[in-house]
């Protein structure tokens, strides 16, 4: 975890020298005092305000990996730290935007702003979890499988998380495929 924090800390950094940049450009800008100018200084404020945002995003991830390193030590302590983990993740990723979200027919959307019709289908029989994003109509563009190995012991909560950022199109955190 701690290659992580250190990889959100310089994205952090990069981004306020950028932003310092920004400044230098909209001061420079305003120094002519010509309508073109004060178009391109609005521009950059805008700019700014992205590059913000991002810096944001950046501190909130090296929160959740800060917390993520101060897991318990012993195995069922992890597990259920692991657990309460998966429900945090469904619970962050139904709350949030994404961009390019693989479609099952094929392609990339471009944005989903509110997916909040996940429909998550648990076969315990066959350890299986499955998340299906609808759109407002109840069709399905994203679908997302979660199977548990023959060997592992099935959690549903696990399996959602899995399958939710399947159909995501997102990464798989390492603990959830490690879960003791």
């Amino acid at each position: 975890m701690l290659n992580a924090i250190d990889e959100q800390k310089a994205a952090i950094d990069r981004l306020t020298k950028m932003l310092g940049y920004i400044d230098i450009a909209k001061s420079l800008a305003m120094d002519g005092g010509v309508c073109s100018e004060i178009k391109a200084w609005l521009e950059l404020e805008e700019t700014a305000e992205t590059i913000r945002a991002s810096i944001k995003d950046h501190e909130e991830n090296i929160a959740r990996f800060s917390k993520k390193s101060n897991a318990p030590k012993t195995a069922q302590g992890k597990r259920n730290y692991f657990v309460d983990e998966a429900k945090d993740d469904v619970e962050f990723w139904l709350s949030t935007s994404v961009e390019n979200v693989p479609m099952i027919k094929g392609g990339y959307t471009s944005y989903i702003p509110n997916y909040d019709k996940v429909e998550f289908i648990v076969n315990r029989k066959n350890r299986k979890v499955t998340a299906l994003i609808k759109d407002e109509d109840g069709h399905v563009f994203a679908k997302g499988i979660a199977k548990c190995a023959p060997d592992d012991c099935f959690n549903s909560h696990i399996g959602r998380a899995i399958a939710l950022r399947r159909a995501l199109g997102l990464g798989i955190p390492l603990y959830y495929l490690s879960t003791p």
